[in-house]
């Protein structure tokens, strides 16, 4: 019985640790002020997750324009959209000085507390 008790014991605190994982991706990228370019991130909108700028974890924002373009409409089967098909998300970013910035870009679904799914990081050494 106690060996019972401490294997579900065991199993009840591991359940917060596997909640807790997440895909996170870091990406250094040399860029020049003046030049935009496109972040393209893989989203699936109908379930309720969205991609989002972590303000307290990014820096530098000051040196970047970030505009979110939207999502691109899901793939077609036969004419018709396929319901529930993985869009891509496609943010516009134009470095607007010399620098370093941080853009942490988070997977949620924002009525959610707690760890998000996914974390996209851009480390961007800006030049003139």
């Amino acid at each position: 019985m106690a060996m019972r008790t401490a294997t579900l014991v065991l199993s009840l605190l591991l359940i917060p640790l596997a909640a807790m994982a997440q895909e996170r991706s870091e990406t250094h990228k040399k860029v020049s002020a003046n030049a935009p370019f496109e972040i393209k991130l893989v989203a699936n909108p109908s379930t309720g997750y969205q991609w989002k700028i972590d303000t307290a974890e990014s820096a530098g924002l000051d040196l970047l324009s970030v505009n979110d373009l939207g999502t691109s409409p899901p793939p077609q089967m036969s004419g018709e959209p396929l319901v529930g098909a993985p869009v891509t998300q496609t943010w516009l970013v134009t470095p607007l000085a010399p620098g370093t910035a941080r853009l942490v870009l988070i997977y949620l679904r924002p009525w959610e507390r707690g760890v998000p799914s996914k974390t996209q990081v851009f480390s961007l050494e800006i030049a003139n």
